[in-house]
C-alpha cells in the first residue's frame, strides 16, 4: 500500500489539541505526551537521530527549529502494517532536525502498540488490523484493547 504524504496539523490556540497526520491516521499528541510522561512504563533512551525519522513531507520551520528544546523526549508511534511493527515519530520534527544539525543525541520515548492504539484515529480496517497482528504478535492481549 503506498502512504499519502505526512503532513501535521499545527495548534493555533495555545490550548488547542494537536495532531500528526500520517496517510488515513491521525495521532493525537497531547494525549500522546501525556501517556509518555508515565515514568514507570516508560523511559526516555538517549538516541543520536537519523533522517529517515523526519519525511521529506513533513512541514519544517527553519526559524522554530532554533528554538526547540533538546531536552524534550521526541514521542514515537508503534504501529503495524503488513505483519510488521515499526516505531513512526509523531512529535519532535523540529526536535531531531535541530539534533541532526547539531550532531547531538536526543530523549526519544516510544508509546508501545496499546498506548499507540488509544492516540490513533483511523478508519476502522487499520485499527482492526493493528489489533489482530498485535495480538499475533504478542504485543496486546487476547481481550479488547
Amino acid at each position: 500500500m503506498k502512504w499519502s504524504s505526512m503532513s501535521r496539523a499545527m495548534a493555533t490556540k495555545p490550548n488547542a489539541v494537536q495532531y500528526f497526520v500520517y496517510g488515513p491516521w491521525e495521532f493525537n499528541i497531547h494525549k500522546a505526551a501525556i501517556l509518555a510522561m508515565d515514568c514507570r512504563k516508560y523511559k526516555p533512551m538517549m538516541c543520536q537521530p537519523s533522517p529517515e525519522w523526519v519525511g521529506p513531507n513533513i512541514d519544517i520551520d527553519q526559524e522554530h527549529i532554533r528554538h526547540t528544546d533538546l531536552r524534550k523526549p521526541l514521542i514515537f508511534a508503534t504501529v503495524v502494517k503488513d505483519g510488521q511493527t515499526w516505531p513512526l515519530l509523531i512529535d519532535g520534527h523540529h526536535r531531531a532536525v535541530n539534533a541532526l544539525n547539531r550532531q547531538r543525541t536526543v530523549p526519544t520515548i516510544t508509546l508501545n502498540l496499546g498506548d499507540t492504539l488509544r492516540i490513533l484515529k483511523a478508519p476502522d480496517h487499520f485499527i482492526q488490523e493493528m489489533r489482530f497482528e498485535g495480538r499475533r504478535m504478542g504485543l496486546l492481549p487476547n481481550e479488547t484493547v
